[in-house]
């Protein structure tokens, strides 16, 4: 009732109703989708998918790994089992790569095989301001992902798919949520003459856990070569926009409200 008053207050009656349709029609719009989440992570093997959650605006809180590069999924579980305790730990620094590159910085997680470019001050200190930052967004992300009723997981990995069961099978014995793994694949064999509808891949593992996989040609219209496009990590925007149009946030107030507690950001 509170909450209602203030609403009120805040927007005026009219406004209010206004804004009370708008939640109406976007709550309809999710379920007829079906794909509404209360909270979406990335899980790499780099920051296309990341980048694109950012994009359609599906990303309002900060991951350890958002921005990370090279790691496998079973990395990712084990970090997430053992709560980013020796995450960076170990790790070697290319300052030649990085000057080369024009990168924030070039720095190896030996013992888990990570690569970060976009954190410049992995080796500050040895690595303990950073590494505490990071156990902290793992914390208040972890707070949201027990209490979720629906989690989604997003990549664009071409591994065989038991790797990714295995992923999902294990981040359902640390969440009791229902969680959906959603992948975009690869699809060498096509290019961009290549029409739609793609390939589409749907499964049940359990009443908890679901994959689903899109696949089509992920290479940027100006090709894949780094040496000469600088947007090539974005792969194929044109169908990385059709894939999360599809995907949305459930508005659920009660992680907004978790996000506020505790100064979660999507930085």
């Amino acid at each position: 009732m509170k909450q209602l008053v203030e609403a009120v207050l805040t927007y005026g009656i009219a406004g209010f109703f206004r804004k009370y349709i708008d939640f109406l029609k976007h709550r309809r719009q999710v379920r007829l989708q079906g794909l509404a989440f209360d909270i979406i992570l990335s899980v790499g093997p780099a920051c296309r998918s990341g980048f694109y959650l950012k994009k359609h605006s599906l990303r309002f809180c900060a991951a350890p790994l958002d921005w990370m590069m090279r790691y496998s999924l079973e990395t990712a579980v084990h970090l997430y089992k053992t709560r980013f305790a020796d995450f960076f730990v170990d790790f070697v620094q290319d300052s030649k790569q990085a000057e080369e590159r024009k990168l924030k910085g070039y720095f190896v997680d030996t013992r888990n095989q990570i690569t970060s470019i976009h954190y410049s001050d992995v080796g500050n200190n040895n690595g303990q301001p950073f590494r505490e930052k990071m156990k902290n967004r793992f914390e208040k992300v972890n707070k949201l992902l027990l209490k979720a009723d629906d989690i989604c997981f997003l990549s664009n990995r071409n591994e065989d798919v038991s790797l990714i069961k295995n992923f999902l099978n294990e981040m359902g014995k640390m969440y009791q949520g229902k969680i959906t793994y959603i992948n975009i694949r690869h699809d060498r064999t096509k290019d961009f003459s290549a029409p739609p509808p793609h390939k589409y891949y749907s499964e049940k593992l359990s009443d908890r856990l679901k994959l689903i996989e899109f696949e089509f040609y992920d290479v940027h219209p100006l090709g894949g070569d780094k040496t000469i496009n600088e947007d090539f990590w974005l792969g194929n925007p044109v169908e990385w926009d059709n894939v999360m149009e599809k995907i949305k946030l459930k508005r659920n107030l009660k992680f907004l409200r978790i996000c506020k507690n505790n100064k979660i950001s999507n930085s």
